[in-house]
């Protein structure tokens, strides 16, 4: 089985040797073929040579360098574009969720016949204000888009192929994985126990106000309850 890890990079780039050494450990004596896909989102920190370093000396380790910025989500669905991998899992490059859990997934999919386990964030790291930003957005989001999604999930997780693929038609400007995980109403399930750690290195883009943007993008792409609300009006 092959597993592919995506992973997009803007702001860490400090990290990304550690990063690779966990992803190697991870798959060590498991019977795993892996392969680790960077997806260099154009940060001010010009990770690109280190991310060309790394990969030239393992084949297994790849590099994306997108055009320009262009943001967390759409990175990931560069990243799910290469994957060449049975299963995909995405991880954020900033060590805050543990690669050492995807052998633990794949066997949760397995044994659950389920497309995709989301793992829960379990006791966050951050800051109260970024927590309190992050359970609004999803509380306007779910209020107005129709769609349900947990707050208790993010984009750390192992997707199948069959998943990968239905993802990859979703082809929008405005994506946002967890609620493309729900759309698409294939079978999945909750891995819980795993702590996020805190950051090695930065801090969230996603402040207050990006949230907020994000959250009308998307709720004007995918919900016609703004249309229907304006005609009531």
């Amino acid at each position: 089985t092959l597993i592919s890890v995506v992973s997009p990079v803007y702001g860490c780039r400090s990290c990304l040797e550690a990063l690779a050494d966990a992803v190697r450990d991870t798959f060590e004596g498991t019977g795993h073929d892996w392969e680790l896909v960077l997806v260099d989102d154009r940060g001010p920190d010009e990770p690109w040579p280190l991310i060309r370093e790394i990969a030239a000396r393992d084949p297994r380790i790849r590099g994306i360098r997108l055009s320009r910025n262009h943001g967390q989500h759409l990175a990931i669905w560069a990243g799910l574009a290469q994957a060449r991998g049975d299963w995909v899992a995405v991880i954020d490059c900033d060590l805050q969720d543990d690669p050492a859990v995807i052998p633990a997934l794949h066997a949760q999919a397995l044994a659950e016949g389920t497309d995709a386990v989301l793992v829960d964030r379990g006791n966050w790291k951050d800051s109260g204000l970024r927590r309190l930003a992050s359970n609004l957005f999803v509380r306007v989001l779910n209020a107005v888009s129709g769609v349900r999604i947990s707050n208790e999930v993010g984009n750390f997780g192992l997707y199948s192929r069959r998943m990968t693929d239905t993802l990859l038609m979703f082809q929008d400007k405005e994506v946002f994985l967890p609620l493309m995980v729900t759309l698409t109403g294939l079978p999945r399930s909750i891995h819980r126990g795993a702590n996020r750690a805190g950051r090695a290195e930065g801090q969230s883009s996603y402040n207050f106000r990006r949230l907020i943007r994000v959250a009308i993008a998307i709720i004007i792409r995918f919900s016609d309850r703004p249309l229907k609300l304006s005609v009531i009006l």
